[in-house]
C-alpha cells in the first residue's frame, strides 16, 4: 500500500496523521509518499523511489483532484492552470511514468491497474465549476485514449477504468458515486 497525497504531507491534518502512522507500523509493505501533482518533476523522482522500494506496481488509483469554485471570466487563467495540473496533467504524467518503468523492467506477465477517479462535473457543467469540469473531462479524455490504445499494443501491460464520481466533499459530506 502506498499511499499519497495531492500535496506534500500536511501533519495539522489529523485523520491523514492518523492514516500515516498506522502505515508506519508495516515498513516492508506500506508507505506514504508525498506526490505534489502539480510539480511534474518530483512526480517523476519519486516513481522511481516507489520501484526501487517495492518492485512492481498492482493498482495505482487517481484520487487526488482541486475542486475550486470561481467565476469562469473573472478569475483568469491561474484557476484554470492549476486545475488541469492537479486534475489531468498530474496524473497523466504520473502515469506514463509508472507505465513506462513498468514496460521497462519487463513486468508484462503482470497487469498494472489504473483507476482515475472523475467526476460528474467531467459531463454535466455547472456554474463557477468551469476550471473543475474542464480539467476533469481533459483527464477523463487522456484515460479514455489509454483504454483505446490497450488493445493496439504488442504486449497488454495495463488496463485503465475510469470511474464517474458524483457529489464529494472532503469535509464529512455525502459520497453518490454514479457509475
Amino acid at each position: 500500500v502506498i499511499l499519497s497525497g495531492r500535496n506534500n504531507f500536511d501533519p495539522n491534518n489529523a485523520k491523514l496523521a492518523e492514516v500515516v502512522k498506522v502505515l508506519k507500523e508495516y515498513p516492508e509493505s506500506a508507505k506514504y509518499v508525498p506526490l505534489d501533482m502539480g510539480n511534474l518533476k518530483q512526480l517523476a523522482e519519486n516513481t522511481e523511489t516507489l520501484f526501487k522500494q517495492f518492485g512492481r506496481l498492482d493498482i495505482v488509483i487517481h484520487n487526488a483532484a482541486l475542486s475550486q469554485v470561481g467565476d469562469a471570466v473573472g478569475d483568469g487563467v491561474d484557476l484554470l492552470q492549476k486545475a488541469m495540473r492537479i486534475n489531468c496533467t498530474g496524473p497523466a504524467e504520473l502515469t506514463r511514468q509508472i507505465a513506462k518503468i513498468h514496460r521497462a523492467e519487463r513486468y508484462g506477465s503482470h497487469t498494472l491497474k489504473f483507476l482515475y477517479v472523475s467526476s460528474s462535473g467531467a459531463i454535466i457543467t455547472s456554474p463557477y465549476f468551469g476550471a473543475y469540469g474542464a480539467s476533469k473531462a481533459a483527464g477523463e479524455a487522456f484515460f479514455k485514449t489509454l483504454i483505446s490504445e490497450i488493445p493496439q499494443a504488442k504486449q497488454k501491460l495495463f488496463d485503465v477504468v475510469i470511474a464517474q464520481i458524483g457529489l464529494i466533499n472532503s469535509r464529512d459530506y455525502e459520497v453518490t458515486l454514479l457509475s
